[in-house]
């Protein structure tokens, strides 16, 4: 009986823990204007051309854009993100299929031949939650 009630009481104190947050600051030229969107990776499933976990569109003021993801569980997570000089909804790439807006992703990973993995970018949010800078290049 007393393995219950420890469970019990376990359990409700986890389930009262506050859920984690994460800032993220995206830094391009100064000067820049417009609007940064940042997407938020749980895993490497579709990391980073498909459905991302949450995503966020800011508003970007001399080079520096936040935004906060708030109710979230501690664990791994990607972030990538570029600065859609033209305001269309996407990354605009050339012929060659390379980006020809500044993109970048969490730990400022970057990959050779195409976007670094999901392992290159991932971080670790813990349950006080933490800031990361993104690079826009």
């Amino acid at each position: 009986m007393q393995t219950i009630t420890l469970l019990v009481v376990l359990s409700s104190f986890l389930a009262q823990q506050p859920p984690a947050k994460l800032t993220v600051e995206t830094i391009a030229t100064p000067g820049s204007h417009g609007v940064v969107r940042i997407a938020l990776w749980r895993n490497a499933t579709g990391f980073p051309k498909g459905q991302p976990f949450r995503s966020a569109s800011v508003e970007m003021t001399d080079g520096k854009a936040v935004s906060t993801f708030g109710d979230l569980e501690p664990g791994a997570y990607a972030v990538s993100a570029y600065y859609d000089k033209n305001n269309n909804g996407k990354l605009d790439q050339n012929l060659v299929t390379k980006p020809t807006e500044p993109y970048g992703f969490s730990n400022d990973a970057r990959g050779t031949f195409g976007p670094p993995s999901f392992q290159e970018a991932q971080f670790a949010l813990s349950q006080d939650g933490r800031t990361i800078t993104v690079h826009l290049k």
